[in-house]
């Protein structure tokens, strides 16, 4: 059996119980991020050799573009919930906007928002209204990536999330959190910052860095675009199939 994983500990346990014998029957894994593999060595104690590392793939279509606003645009993407963070992506809008209330910074999410009830609210008692926005779900999400400036990795616990592959290669810096995604096995080369876990200010500071250091942004964003184009369908395809070749 193969197992395709793309998952870490706390979903896993949502699905799986350790003591069952469920993982142990798979044959080989190939795991979405080298945070993926670690769990399942440290915390499943599945054998290091049956599983096999590949990254998530993505593409985005037009790479060239003309931004639109005139806003320094924040962005972050997902589902509206607590594991993709969306109250963290909040509170660093609230720390920007204490500390530059008078810049022209707009904070965009994109993301299906059916079940947070609580979102808009807390928008509107956090007096965000005019900085703050929640698209919803988008058929087209890349038209709103493209007019990012730097994006938000918030979440708790993401694999490898295709939206940063997305907006690196529209040369977005990318800010997200230690030890939460395995988005920083490629950010510890450039292309933006890992910040402490759930640290919102050190989120908001580099918010600010960006606005405030333009070339700086520029530069970030060339290098995550050089850093996540080697993430395409052609190349992580064609590794998935040399593993179930070779099965």
């Amino acid at each position: 059996m193969l197992l395709h994983l793309h998952e870490l500990e706390v979903v896993l346990n949502l699905f799986l119980n350790k003591n069952d014998n469920a993982l142990p029957l798979v044959a080989k894994f190939i795991a979405a991020s080298g945070m993926v593999k670690t769990n399942l060595v440290d915390k499943w104690g599945i054998d290091d050799e049956k599983i096999e590392v590949v990254y998530e793939f993505s593409e985005i279509a037009n790479t060239t573009f003309k931004k639109q606003s005139n806003h320094f645009v924040v962005g972050a993407s997902g589902t509206v919930e607590s594991r993709k963070g969306t109250d963290a992506f909040l509170q660093v809008a609230r720390l920007v906007n204490k500390n530059m209330p008078n810049a022209n910074i707009e904070f965009v999410w994109v993301g299906k928002n059916d079940n947070d009830y609580f979102v808009q609210s807390d928008v509107e008692k956090m007096k965000l209204s005019k900085k703050v926005t929640f698209t919803g779900e988008q058929e087209h999400p890349h038209d709103f990536f493209k007019e990012f400036d730097v994006f938000l990795m918030t979440s708790r616990e993401d694999p490898f999330p295709l939206v940063c592959i997305e907006v690196a290669n529209l040369k977005k810096p990318i800010v997200c959190f230690e030890g939460a995604t395995g988005t920083q096995e490629v950010l510890i080369n450039g292309g933006g910052y890992i910040v402490p876990y759930l640290d919102v200010e050190q989120m908001a500071e580099k918010v600010m860095f960006y606005y405030n250091n333009k070339v700086e942004l520029v530069l970030d964003g060339e290098k995550a675009q050089q850093l996540f184009s080697e993430f395409t369908p052609e190349k992580g395809c064609s590794l998935i199939y040399d593993i179930i070749n070779n099965m």
